[in-house]
């Protein structure tokens, strides 16, 4: 199939339309957590367009929640660099910003790396099943053809390695430092020029071998490998004036309505 030519503005009521907060908790750090995500995926996969204006209290709506919990999340999309807030203007997403994907990218190959060596090295039977259990869940999102769901599962994938490696702290820093990088991620699966999720799902899989074999070196060559193909993404459109186009285009299609075009 050949990738989308135009990238059309959609409203946060049509993304968010029948979509409520559910599990009993409105309101608090769990609301919190779980519009971040929603919000943070309809960024980074251009659902939401740079510079398209964001409106707290219409998200608040569309979820059946008060502000309180929809205002946070967005500002940890801000400390992300995928929104920006403007005193008496509001919110807008912002610009796909190449040189913070680099170095987004470089504190994840360097972090996530040495995460998989310290956890085969600590290794536990809870982390494992932990690990496990993730790789699960992304395996049925393959076999579905649910991409938007491996998304949210690649991401969680590599947070529950913090986790259970006891580096809790060190993922709020790769979190942060790799919103861009999400967003050079976003491209590559919009445009279709990414590896497909199955083999991403076989990358997971190879990691978490090495890491329940204690092979420290294989698990850190491995993930820098899986990481690798970022890195050359982000370079291809810092080089490549087709893609560099592309990327200039989307970052002025938002406000409007308008339509982000890949040249031919």
């Amino acid at each position: 199939m050949a990738p989308p030519s135009e990238l059309v503005e959609h409203s946060v009521a049509e993304l968010l339309g029948g979509m409520t907060m559910n599990g009993g908790a409105n309101d608090g750090v769990a609301a919190t957590q779980r519009i971040y995500q929603t919000l943070h995926a309809l960024i980074v996969n251009l659902h939401l367009l740079p510079n398209q204006f964001l409106s707290i209290n219409e998200v608040a709506e569309c979820l059946g929640i008060s502000k309180t919990p929809v205002r946070e999340a967005v500002i940890r999309l801000a400390e992300d660099g995928l929104v920006n807030i403007l005193p008496k203007k509001g919110t807008f997403i912002a610009p796909i910003d190449i040189q913070r994907a680099f170095e987004g990218y470089f504190i994840r190959f360097s972090l996530e790396s040495a995460c998989a060596a310290a956890l085969s090295e600590r290794r536990t039977k809870d982390a494992l099943t932990a690990l496990e259990a993730e790789l699960e869940k992304q395996k049925l999102c393959v076999d579905t053809g649910d991409n938007d769901g491996f998304y949210i599962l690649d991401n969680q994938y590599h947070a529950v390695m913090f986790e259970v490696a006891g580096l809790p702290h060190t993922r709020r820093l790769v979190d942060s430092a790799k919103a861009e990088v999400d967003r050079v991620k976003g491209l590559k699966s919009v445009y279709r020029f990414c590896s497909p999720e199955s083999v991403l799902y076989d990358e997971h899989a190879a990691v978490y071998g090495a890491i329940a074999e204690g092979n420290a070196a294989l698990a850190r060559s491995l993930t820098r490998r899986h990481l690798t193909g970022m890195n050359e993404a982000i370079q291809d459109i810092a080089k490549e004036a087709r893609l560099w186009g592309m990327v200039k285009s989307i970052n002025m299609s938002g406000g409007g309505g308008k339509v982000a075009k890949l040249s031919q």
